[in-house]
């Protein structure tokens, strides 16, 4: 390292941002542990990291020891993590989470440009807290620096990771020059991707005109009572309509005649007597309307309600998650089924406030089951778990420039989740405090994407990453009801 020409102030070190850039973990030859075997048990078993056993952990551990690369990042946002070039199935090691280095798409067209690094400055004035939500002159901000953006991926290991549409585009923006820094984070950019986890298993419902119906399926969120009152159980909106799937240059027609028409709606003024349509009433249904639709539950053939609502308007011709708000639909009946927690797991009861997990919490994601005399307790299939340890990785924004929209979700990863996360659409990621007895609900699984990555062989992979928008106030405001599963011995439909 460079020695700095001007003399530093006698500073303790814990004392200094020395955050600037991560530091990379060296591995050891100490056999203070022992041989290697028994080394790495010895790590499976260690509870905290600290000075003396840091680089041990990333020599012996086996969610460590096999990755070329593995930072510790240390920020006055929020704890010390570890950040790793290939995503591994533990999402924490030794009580410290597990995060992704991420690399973006890599270009051979880089020119920087000091009018972009100069405008960057001047938007963005202070150093980003990634455990943090964006503001709205932040979103503006990212939109004047990259017109042709469609989203941003803000992760809490240091990197914001700007979203396209197409390579066109991004291609196009990296030879106009851009940005490599935004507020103290490292600036990527990649092509927006999202797969729906929707997948027909035992758990789960599905739409369909009959009980035999072989659409997609996705879980059962929540029970929960309005503030007005009324009993809904809440699942997802993608697996209920058509979800289109287009060549790029479709998207480009579809983007410029979306454009052309809120234009000429400039010029003509809309005036209508009736008021907005209340909450619960039956609105009319476009021609990609999830409402009035039926939902049933696969393997048992039994209705369970009619969709009476949902907080989106998706688009028939533009990908996902165009025309999405909160990705959520409500579902009514008389007699709707009870929702029960897993065996061994505390009951959810209550909303959490994403003050209380932005910081290290530990967070699990957990499919719910319907719990009635007459269909038991639905579980999944043989080896899926209902239950998967997870941690949070920032967050992602979406927006539509013709419309004007954008949307917030939550971004995390959960154990063993290396692959795909088929069949978890609808699931509840949660949080519980040490002591409590309960767990809080902070949003349901909307999505997953991929996160790239590389290693030292120049390898590219994408890294599992799953998605869950942030929930509107109403639901928020809600009762969460769902049964203990101790509870169940008296079950009935009401």
């Amino acid at each position: 390292m460079e020695k700095p020409i001007f003399k530093y102030p006698d500073i303790p070190l814990e004392d200094q941002d020395l955050d600037e850039h991560p530091q990379p973990t060296t591995q050891t030859t100490s056999n203070e542990w022992g041989a290697p075997d028994a080394a790495a048990t010895r790590a499976l078993v260690e509870t905290n990291v600290n000075t003396q056993n840091e680089s041990l952990l990333r020599t012996y551990h086996p969610s460590l020891a096999s990755v070329p690369i593995v930072w510790v990042i240390e920020s006055p946002f929020g704890p010390a993590i570890w950040a790793v070039s290939i995503a591994t199935s533990d999402v924490e090691v030794a009580g410290r989470d597990v995060h992704l280095i991420p690399c973006g798409h890599r270009s051979d067209i880089t020119i920087p440009t000091p009018y972009s690094s100069l405008a960057s400055e001047r938007l963005f004035t202070r150093e980003i807290n990634p455990r943090k939500i964006l503001t709205a002159r932040d979103l503006d901000s990212l939109r004047q620096l990259f017109p042709r953006a469609v989203g941003a991926q803000v992760l809490i290991a240091g990197f914001i990771v700007v979203l396209f549409r197409n390579m066109g585009d991004l291609r196009n923006t990296e030879a106009r020059g851009r940005p490599h820094e935004i507020g103290g984070m490292i600036a990527l950019l990649d092509v927006a991707g999202f797969d729906l986890t929707d997948d027909p298993i035992c758990s789960d419902v599905s739409l369909g005109d009959s009980p035999a119906s072989d659409g997609r399926a996705a879980c059962l969120g929540l029970k929960l009572k309005l503030p007005g009152g009324q009993t809904v159980l809440t699942t997802v909106t993608h697996t209920f309509i058509k979800t289109p799937a287009f060549p790029a240059l479709f998207y480009r027609i579809a983007d410029w005649l979306i454009y052309a028409k809120e234009q000429l709606s400039r010029y003509c003024t809309l005036q209508s007597d009736r008021e907005g349509p209340m909450y619960g009433m039956f609105q009319e249904r476009s021609s990609n309307s999830p409402i009035g639709r039926t939902v049933w539950m696969l393997n048992a053939k039994e209705k369970i309600g009619t969709i009476m609502h949902t907080y989106d308007r998706p688009s028939g011709i533009l990908p996902y998650p165009a025309g999405y708000s909160h990705d959520l639909c409500l579902v009514s009946d008389p007699q709707l089924p009870d929702i029960e927690s897993p065996m061994d797991y505390p009951t959810v009861e209550e909303w959490a406030k994403y003050s209380e997990i932005r910081d290290g919490a530990r967070l699990y994601a957990v499919r719910m089951s319907p719990s009635t005399d007459k269909w038991g307790i639905i579980k999944g299939p043989k080896g899926t778990s209902a239950v998967r340890r997870s941690v949070l990785l920032g967050s992602q924004y979406s927006w539509d420039q013709a419309s004007l929209s954008q949307s917030i979700a939550l971004l995390w990863r959960s154990k063993e989740d290396v692959d795909q996360a088929s069949g978890w659409s609808g699931s509840v990621l949660c949080f519980r405090e040490p002591s409590a007895q309960s767990a809080k609900a902070v949003v349901f699984q909307n999505f997953q994407t991929g996160l790239r990555q590389y290693d030292l062989d120049g390898g590219r992979e994408m890294a599992v990453v799953k998605g869950g928008f942030f929930l509107p106030r109403e639901i928020t405001q809600s009762t969460i009801q769902v049964r203990h599963h101790a509870d169940s011995s008296s079950k009935q439909r009401h």
